[in-house]
C-alpha cells in the first residue's frame, strides 16, 4: 500500500522513525458450480515505530531495524446460496499491536532526494477469525480451514518496502 515515513537522525548510525501505511480492497466472485456468491472486503493499515542502526561504516546505507507496529487489519468475507439466500460471514482480525524486524538500503543524493528498499518481518499474534452463520448454513472444519488457508495466503507476514522521498535539513 501507500503510505508516509518520517526519520529523524538521531547520530550518526542510528536513526528514530514512522512509517505508516494503508491499503483495501474488495472482491466479488462466484463458485464455479455457480450455487455461492463470495464478496470480500479488505482493509490494512499499519503503522512501524522504528529504531534503525546502521551497521558497517563502510557501507553507511545498510541497516538493521526494530521497533513496535501498531495495525488495523481485517478481513470480511460474505458467502451467500444464490438459491436460498442464506448468507455466512467469516470474519479476520489482527492483533493490534506487533514487532517488526528488518534489513535494508538507504540511500540520499547531495540534493536531499532519497529511496530505499527494506524487507520487514511482523511478529506478533495469531489472527482471530469467527464465523456468523445464518439458519440453514453449516461451515464445517474443512470450510474453516479453507477460510483461514486462503487468508494465511492473502496477507504476509513480510514485506517489502520500496520508498523514495526527499529530505529536509533544519
Amino acid at each position: 500500500g501507500s503510505g508516509i515515513s518520517l526519520y529523524y537522525y538521531f547520530k550518526n548510525d542510528i536513526w528514530f522513525g514512522i512509517d505508516s501505511q494503508s491499503t483495501s480492497g474488495s472482491l466479488t466472485s462466484t463458485s464455479s458450480s455457480g450455487d455461492t456468491k463470495y464478496e470480500v472486503n479488505l482493509n490494512f493499515s499499519t503503522n512501524y515505530l522504528n529504531a534503525r542502526y546502521y551497521l558497517i561504516e563502510s557501507m553507511p546505507s545498510f541497516f538493521i531495524q526494530g521497533g513496535l507496529v501498531s495495525r488495523s487489519w481485517t478481513i470480511e468475507s460474505v458467502a451467500t446460496d444464490v438459491s436460498t439466500g442464506n448468507k455466512g460471514t467469516f470474519k479476520t482480525n489482527y492483533p493490534s499491536s506487533a514487532l517488526n524486524i528488518g534489513l535494508g538500503w538507504n540511500w540520499i543524493s547531495d540534493q536531499g532526494i532519497s529511496g530505499g528498499i527494506h524487507f520487514i518481518s511482523i511478529v506478533g499474534g495469531s489472527p482471530l477469525h469467527t464465523y456468523e452463520m445464518e439458519s440453514g448454513w453449516t461451515c464445517d472444519d474443512a470450510c474453516k480451514a479453507n477460510y483461514e488457508t486462503a487468508v494465511d495466503e492473502v496477507v504476509p507476514s513480510s514485506t517489502a518496502h520500496v520508498n523514495i522521498g526527499y529530505n529536509f535539513n533544519f
